[in-house]
């Protein structure tokens, strides 16, 4: 009796792991957060707006991730493509309405490049060094 108690246990430990294994591997997009998504949305309608030949087109689908380098202490990067863009979002760890984020913009097929700063109320500053 006491032989199955322990095969069960073993059992249920065993399809545990496989369960809670299973949950955001990776194949599911990183979870960004919504002011970091706000301060894309901002940019790409900045450029949308000032940029309207070159900016990347609203229909476009957006993945992102987030890619911090090792070590990196006070910021966070996010990285986000789309059909031959990438933006990349540098985010400060600090509460969402006093963050500025520094964001770079460039195409692979254009070879449009931008960069610039947005505040955590929509103002965009063009051409900043972050």
């Amino acid at each position: 009796m006491v032989r199955r108690r322990e095969v069960t246990a073993i059992v249920m430990l065993i399809l545990g792991t496989i369960v809670l294994g299973g949950c955001g591997g990776d194949g599911e997009q990183a979870q960004i957060p919504t002011d970091v998504r706000s301060a894309l949305d901002t940019t790409l309608d900045y450029l949308r707006e000032n940029y309207s030949g070159e900016a990347p087109s609203s229909g476009l689908e957006w993945t992102g991730e987030e890619s911090t380098e090792e070590g990196v202490v006070g910021a966070e990067t996010y990285r986000f493509t789309a059909e031959g863009w990438e933006v990349v979002i540098t985010a400060p760890v600090v509460e969402p309405s006093q963050a500025v984020y520094y964001v770079e913009v460039t195409s692979t097929q254009t070879g449009f490049e931008w960069s610039g700063e947005v505040d955590a109320e929509g103002n965009v500053t063009e051409g900043t060094d972050g």
